[in-house]
């Protein structure tokens, strides 16, 4: 829960322990931190009351404010906040990128959650693909939606994102529709193609401003897969002479379209 944040009237960051809260947020009020935060900040880092600290809720602003303690609580398990001021954090980057996973076993979509959120996706869909060894299905599915989300907001307190990428439900390859339009780039990794991800991205010839990026789980897409997702519009692509890990593919392809000024 600590990130750089900037410091009003100055061109200087600071460290700051920042953190989200899903509520509304306004100067001048007060708010009653939920108890995941309250037990972090008071148990965890032992913070005092009086404290600089920051809040966001996904709108976009980080809220700067004072931390105070429950009153009437002797055993400081509940704190609130006195927010103070505000100020915009700057908008991600374009392309606006849509990351399209290959469900795979947890710790590895774990991972794949949180660096994807620090890369700056803009929205994660989980695939249930045929080579899929996670199989997720009702009350199973659900707490794993619950855990990603949590695993999202943490990476975004971290990063020091004010907006949290939108988690959508797992889909079949087979489920996806067809999004082309300009601006818009559709691909799918796969380790045997001759054109690489770089070349694509060069020869677009027009400024990028949605990308759909889909990756295969530990096994790969299946040929079934593949042809369902061409016949959509999306273009195969590789990222180098060798076969990559599906968690390290999908940092590798979103550090390239993030971080690469296309």
């Amino acid at each position: 829960m600590l990130a750089c944040t900037w410091r009003p009237g100055t061109n200087l960051t600071v460290r700051c322990v920042r953190a989200y809260q899903d509520a509304p947020l306004q100067v001048g009020s007060k708010l009653l931190l939920d108890a995941r935060v309250s037990h972090h900040w008071l148990h965890v880092l032992r913070l005092q009351a009086g404290h600089a600290v920051s809040l966001f809720n996904g709108d976009g602003y980080d809220y700067q404010g004072e931390l105070q303690l429950d009153k009437h609580s002797s055993n400081k398990r509940s704190a609130s906040v006195l927010l103070q001021q505000q100020h915009q954090v700057s908008a991600d980057a374009l392309p606006r990128v849509r990351l399209f996973q290959g469900l795979s076993r947890a710790e590895r979509m774990d991972w794949v959650m949180q660096k994807a959120t620090e890369l700056g996706v803009d929205a994660i869909v989980p695939l249930q693909c045929q080579h899929s060894q996670l199989q997720l299905r009702g009350s199973r599915l659900e707490k794993r939606m619950q855990h990603w989300q949590q695993v999202i907001i943490s990476a975004c307190e971290q990063s020091g994102r004010a907006c949290l990428p939108q988690l959508q439900a797992p889909l079949a390859p087979a489920d996806l529709l067809e999004n082309s339009g300009p601006g818009r780039l559709q691909l799918v990794l796969h380790p045997y193609v001759a054109e690489p991800l770089h070349r694509l991205l060069t020869m677009a010839g027009q400024p990028l401003l949605e990308v759909d990026l889909c990756i295969g789980p530990e096994g790969g897409f299946s040929a079934l897969e593949l042809q369902q997702l061409q016949r959509l519009g999306f273009v195969t692509a590789a990222l180098g002479q060798t076969i990559l890990r599906t968690e390290t593919a999908a940092v590798a392809a979103l550090a390239l379209l993030k971080l690469s000024g296309y």
